[in-house]
């Protein structure tokens, strides 16, 4: 693909996802309303930020790939295995991790006005750049932790999950979000839990 094609693709997925986290504020059980509203403003910065630096990550390679030359490093084995559509599993493993000092270098100021080092919560975020040869099929990716502060693996599913589910890693990769939190799986929660209330309600009845 024509590498402004792919720019324009690209971005256009990014725009796409800025809904995630953005608009949606899930109310969990048992825990205090003051509570659930930093957890929540923690994952929405968190996409915010992940949103804006993907962008930048975006613009980088493709402006870097267009100025140097063609590299014959090795791309390693690919990181999308198998599976159809969005049901496919992304091997981070398979992209060398770049320091905080490194990325804040190619991208700042040119593409990116501050890189942040921390996700909402606090906890550093971990980067990942094939700089040896931006030709590979992925180049680029990095993830939060969530609440937790530690991450769950190197593989993932490319799946969004409920939003009340804070201690999941959140996980963007050469122009996608992997993991997510998805409003559309919130509003399912919601729905199924309206049910059973209602179920319970006419059996009281």
């Amino acid at each position: 693909m024509p590498k402004l094609a792919r720019f324009a693709l690209m971005v256009s997925l990014l725009s796409s996802l800025t809904f995630l986290g953005c608009d949606f504020k899930p109310r969990k059980k048992g825990i205090p309303a003051e509570r659930q509203g930093i957890e929540n403003e923690a994952q929405t910065e968190t996409v915010r930020q992940m949103q804006t630096v993907g962008k930048a990550l975006v613009e980088w390679s493709v402006r870097a790939e267009s100025e140097t030359r063609s590299s014959t490093a090795p791309c390693g084995k690919t990181s999308w295995g198998e599976g159809g559509g969005l049901d496919r599993v992304f091997d981070l493993g398979a992209m060398p991790t770049i320091s905080w000092e490194e990325l804040n270098q190619l991208l700042v100021p040119r593409f990116l006005k501050e890189l942040p080092r921390n996700d909402g919560w606090g906890r550093p975020y971990e980067f990942r750049v094939n700089t040896a040869n931006l030709a590979c099929t992925d180049v680029m990716a990095f993830r939060s932790p969530g609440a937790e502060g530690s991450f769950s693996s190197h593989r993932y599913l490319q799946v969004g999950f409920d939003p009340i589910e804070e201690d999941q890693d959140l996980v963007w990769a050469s122009g996608y979000f992997v993991r997510w939190p998805s409003p559309e799986i919130a509003k399912q929660r919601e729905m199924r839990e309206k049910e059973e209330k209602k179920r319970e309600e006419e059996e009281e009845g």
